[in-house]
């Protein structure tokens, strides 16, 4: 039988948007992922500026984002199928403790003074593999720790603190990378995955069975991914949303990672000016 956490809420009233935010286990979870966004856009700027200060390399710039961003395009459909089977909330403290090792280990090289950029496309590319199953099993996840009635409003909220996120976090590291380094920036995002991994390994509620889909017979992955086939075939709107979704991939949001040698070599500005631009631009797009 499949189980899910039984919901404790805290003793105040929210407006109804947010009122996913009073299940413990959510609001928990929520604020350390608004965290580690953060971190994870502070890392992100600090890792272009020193990819380039490299290299001084479009290509090896564009690589890097590459070599991060190819595994969770080809390995989804495997990851989905691998957060249906296993405990999500395991899988996403494996994912989140491997995301802090990899911006760990980045910050100690520079540190030595050692880092070279086939460790910085090592990293991205053992990243990209967990985000493969990281992706589905947060996504899904969120949806077990909310009501049936407050669905919505529970993936409406997780997108929002992504997004926004997406505007604060290059600010501050385009900052941090002028007062504690680009080292320092690694340590702040290895530091920020303790919000995530925390409330996962203390979040053992009571369990209750699972009431918003019906128990399915075990199955093979080879079954489970041609029934995803199926079911996205014969649901054109999905189609169409996940067409658009792989263009914005590919043809969007890339410019983000050119944003650093236009920032140094076209405009002539320092990391903390890249930074700003970086956030103007991620916020221009909301």
């Amino acid at each position: 039988m499949l189980l899910r956490p039984h919901f404790k809420r805290y003793p105040f009233h929210m407006p109804a948007a947010f009122h996913p935010l009073t299940e413990k286990n959510f609001a928990a979870l929520w604020v350390g992922a608004f965290i580690s966004n953060i971190g994870f856009w502070i890392q992100n700027v600090a890792q272009g500026w020193q990819v380039l200060q490299l290299t001084n390399s479009a290509f090896l710039l564009g690589l890097v984002t590459f070599i991060g961003t190819v595994p969770s395009l080809l390995l989804s459909l495997f990851g989905g199928v691998i957060a249906d089977k296993f405990d999500r909330r395991r899988l996403l403290i494996i994912a989140q403790s491997v995301y802090m090792c990899t911006a760990l280990l980045p910050g100690v090289l520079t540190t030595l003074g050692i880092i070279r950029v086939w460790h910085i496309v090592l990293m991205a590319l053992i990243n990209g593999i967990f985000s493969s199953v990281s992706f589905p099993a947060w996504q899904t996840f969120v949806t077990d720790l909310v009501q049936d009635g407050e669905l919505k409003q529970g993936i409406a909220l997780n997108s929002m603190q992504f997004n926004l996120s997406r505007v604060i976090g290059p600010a501050i590291g385009g900052i941090s990378i002028g007062v504690f380094g680009i080292a320092g920036s690694y340590y702040l995002n290895g530091l920020s995955y303790i919000g995530v991994i925390v409330p996962l390994v203390l979040m053992h509620p009571d369990l209750k069975p699972v009431t918003r889909r019906e128990v399915q017979p075990a199955q093979g992955m080879r079954e489970n991914l041609v029934q995803g086939v199926i079911y996205l075939k014969e649901r054109p709107v999905l189609l169409v949303l996940l067409g658009l979704q792989l263009m914005i991939a590919f043809f969007v949001m890339p410019y983000t990672t050119l944003l650093p040698l236009f920032a140094a070599n076209i405009f002539q500005l320092s990391s903390r000016h890249n930074g700003r631009v970086f956030s103007r631009r991620c916020a221009s797009r909301e």
